[in-house]
């Protein structure tokens, strides 16, 4: 599967209004892999791509609800 670009990721990440914190969460993985992914220095794998193509899809307030559903999770 073909990697999603550095910055597609940021210029999304951006566009939602969400720290590389909330992004790490939706993905599930940590803020340092994401922010690894924006600069470049790690490429995601094939399982995180998926995951990262979902998040492409949501708008800011699907986003916001798949974060509120997670904080109350934990």
């Amino acid at each position: 599967m073909r990697s999603v670009s550095a910055q597609t990721l940021v210029t999304k990440r951006q566009a939602l209004g969400l720290t590389q914190a909330q992004v790490a969460s939706l993905v599930g993985v940590s803020s340092q892999t994401v922010y690894k992914w924006e600069t470049g220095t790690v490429q995601p794998r094939s399982h995180q791509v998926q995951q990262i193509r979902q998040l492409l899809k949501l708008g800011k307030r699907a986003a916001n609800n798949r974060l509120a559903a997670i904080a109350s999770q934990r």
